[in-house]
């Protein structure tokens, strides 16, 4: 099979090691793969050129041509990193590019069709921004595609920067001063205040009551409502004099909101619901998503373009992984490609915050499939579960992606967020039917399944025989699944997959095959992100203490390379005085976590790492899934396709059953042995999930042997204490550190 294809923004280096080398993005391929579109990263005058397909792969192949790292990787990094007049300016531009970036490629990649899009943003008056101009409007253009056709490459180098993201100068010292700024007045020279959720709120009332709609039938300015807004709502105290003209008593202007401030914060959120209401708009979808011809599922042309996510709790109970006691339903967030229906990514966790499940289930779309085989015990080849990148669009529902996690996924991972109707959930159908393949397939199958057609599980004797069969726990069958979707991306048959003219007849409607067909013939490999930038936005960002034990997170220890090589614990013995670092923790496991580096936004700039891993020291145990004629040979010619691929059923059926029978085995043998002849019983089942939750992230806990030349604390404090002490209080020290109670008394 045929490795030859590109990624779409992958950066290719010519002529590498030469006065002339030069770095071209990808910007476009062809339909029929012969052409690509690119453009010099680095020209201030880079203008978009299409290259012979067949040249540059000829290029990498002698190695006059190499893929080299994105030297703007850096810009994938949440909004949280960047200056709020950094952020306020690349909304402003985004806002402004629109038109021209969300167009589709035949229309902004054609020079001649593109002039009128320019125009018509050239034409709109904009109540925020000065109207743009033709030279700006290209120089946005060329900036967005030659930093990776992402949003944040809208962003400034700097806080002062204007449209064209140039320094501003200053004004030199000795120039003749002109007359103040309406800024510079008294009003608006307050820096303002840190602004919380609370005095943001108030600030949006604020804006709404007094500016948005009319005052006694006349609509008031921004300084005249904001004025009067910080009267009604941050008086202390409000007197009437005598003419019966209320007098209000004001705090310090230090310590409310300025003009500015409350002005950016109704912009800020106006716009939001703007987007909001065109997402959730059935209309908008069907202009812009469902096609006018066959079915929605052809939003995709090509593979991992866009994917469909969603969240549910799955019909089984599990136990206890220690005490093998039924501790309730997980919950599963899948992602599944659009084009060739491969199940891509799953998570299975206890997790019931939807947007949460679904961030992991991101990051596992990125990890490698084959690593995390090996982490459940599941032994699979390369090409068995080839998707690891990211894609380009990602369509959910209208649940807990709207919010202010969702919108930095969507800048700085360059994924676009599709949302469907509320209540609509026919708008993402392939991924609504993977919960029912797997259940008909797989769950069903399984001790502690809940059937179809039961009803309560306290009423229902069909529910309550289904929990008191329960054998598995929650790794047992995260490995089982896991092995589903290997087996259904290899073998599984899309009996009524429409195929378009192009396939008939050259590949067979089987995800891997689908994949790799569109790598070949239609957009190439999809974009690859790293892994770390990915866990940057997915991963839980929290506080770890650096102690004389190790990294103390949520009362584990931890241990990593640059703790050993700085001599952290001698440090803290020394010092005595802790210190907090920045990690980011993945809510499914303890066995490690991430050190945020400081200054990681430079480190990943500067293309360096900037995520270190951190390994658990201890742990409480250790434990290791078109006539008549043509349509009837076309007929005849997908039996026979189907037929054939029925042949290799019993060995995926073979292959399948063994990892269930096995893990099954072993869940039984185990739950049996731990409850003896005692029945299941559904009480406790609140205080057996919280149990489960815990020991779940102490599971596979395997700190890996990392070499040191530190000596052990203990020991050292030992010999230095000793040497001052008598024999008393010797023995004394001795028994307090080896833990032995009486000795110390």
């Amino acid at each position: 099979m045929s490795d030859k294809c590109l990624r779409i923004n992958e950066v290719i280096e010519f002529d590498a090691g030469t006065p002339s080398a030069r770095a071209e993005r990808v910007l476009f391929i062809d339909a029929t793969g012969r052409s690509v579109l690119m453009i010099e990263i680095f020209g201030s005058g880079s203008k978009e050129h299409w290259v012979n397909f067949e040249a540059v792969w000829n290029a990498l192949a002698v190695g006059t041509a190499k893929s080299v790292i994105d030297p703007y990787e850096y810009l994938m990094l949440p909004d949280s990193d960047y200056s709020e007049a950094r952020r306020a300016e690349k909304r402003m531009r985004v806002e402004a590019m629109s038109l021209l970036t969300k167009a589709e490629p035949e229309l902004k990649f054609n020079p001649n069709k593109r002039g009128e899009l320019i125009r018509k943003i050239c034409a709109e008056d904009r109540t925020d921004a000065p109207r743009l101009n033709k030279g700006s409007v290209y120089i946005l253009w060329r900036r967005f595609l030659q930093r990776g056709q992402l949003d944040n490459a809208f962003l400034g180098d700097h806080d002062r920067a204007g449209w064209t993201t140039e320094m501003r100068s200053d004004r030199s010292h000795d120039a003749k001063l002109g007359r103040d700024r309406v800024g510079d007045t008294q009003a608006e020279a307050r820096a303002g205040v840190v602004l919380t959720h609370d005095l943001k709120q108030t600030m949006f009332a604020i804006a709404t009551t007094y500016h948005e709609q009319p005052v006694n039938g006349v609509f008031l300015t921004w300084p005249k409502a904001c004025e009067l807004g910080r009267e009604q709502f941050f008086n202390k105290n409000v007197t009437v004099n005598e003419d019966g003209v209320a007098i209000y008593e004001m705090p310090e202007q230090s310590t409310m909101p300025s003009d500015a401030q409350i002005k950016r914060e109704y912009y800020r959120r106006k716009h939001f619901g703007e987007i909001v209401q065109a997402q959730s708009s059935v209309k908008s979808f069907n202009l812009n998503l469902r096609p006018l011809k066959e079915d929605q599922r052809q939003i995709a042309y090509g593979a991992m373009d866009v994917q469909q996510a969603d969240f549910d709790f799955l019909p089984i109970y599990v136990v206890n992984p220690v005490t093998r006691k039924v501790i309730g339903k997980p919950t599963l967030a899948g992602i599944r490609d659009t084009m060739c229906r491969a199940r891509t990514a799953s998570a299975l966790t206890w997790e019931t915050d939807s947007a949460a499940a679904a961030l992991l289930a991101i990051e596992n779309l990125v990890s490698n499939k084959v690593e995390y085989g090996n982490s459940l015990r599941v032994t699979i080849e390369p090409s068995w579960m080839p998707y690891e990148d990211l894609g380009d669009a990602l369509l959910t529902d209208n649940g807990g992606f709207i919010t202010k996690c969702a919108l930095q996924l969507w800048d700085g991972l360059r994924l676009e967020l599709m949302h469907t109707g509320n209540c609509r959930p026919e708008m993402k159908p392939i991924v609504e039917s993977s919960f029912k393949s797997l259940y008909d397939d797989l769950i069903k199958l399984l001790p502690g399944a809940v059937p179809p057609d039961a009803g309560d599980p306290d009423s229902d004797p069909v529910a309550k025989r289904a929990w008191e069969r329960a054998r598995l726990d929650i790794t047992q069958l995260r490995r089982l699944i896991f092995c589903y979707d290997v087996s259904y991306n290899r073998f599984h048959y899309l009996k009524d997959y429409p195929l378009a003219d192009d396939m008939k007849g050259t590949v067979r409607p089987i995800p891997n095959e689908l994949y790799h067909f569109s790598n070949r013939k239609r957009t190439g490999r999809p974009r690859h992100t790293s892994l770390d930038v990915v866990r940057l936005h997915c991963l839980t960002r929290d506080i770890a203490t650096v102690t004389r034990e190790g990294i103390v997170y949520r009362g584990k220890t931890y241990i990593s390379q640059r703790a050993i090589d700085e001599h952290w614990q001698e440090k803290v013995a020394r010092l005595k005085h802790f210190w907090d670092i920045e990690v980011l923790a993945d809510p499914r496991t303890a066995a490690r976590i991430y050190h945020l580096l400081p200054g990681h936004a430079r480190l990943l700039a500067e293309r360096l790492p900037f995520l270190e891993p951190c390994w658990r020291t201890r742990s409480l145990r250790e434990r290791t899934d078109v006539d008549f004629a043509d349509i009837e040979h076309e007929q005849r010619r997908q039996k026979a396709e189907y037929n054939r691929a029925q042949e290799g059923a019993p060995q995926q059926a073979a292959w399948l059953n063994g990892y269930v029978n096995d893990t099954v085995q072993q869940a039984t043998q185990g739950t049996e042995a731990a409850l003896g002849c005692k029945k299941q019983k559904r009480t406790d089942f609140r205080e057996n999930c919280r149990q489960a939750r815990e020991q779940e992230r102490d599971e596979n806990v395997h700190a890996p042997k990392i070499t040191s030349n530190v000596p052990d604390l203990q020991e050292t404090v030992q010999e230095e204490a000793l040497e001052n002490m008598t024999a008393s209080e010797q023995a004394r020290l001795i028994a307090l550190m080896s833990g032995d109670s009486k000795g110390c008394s």
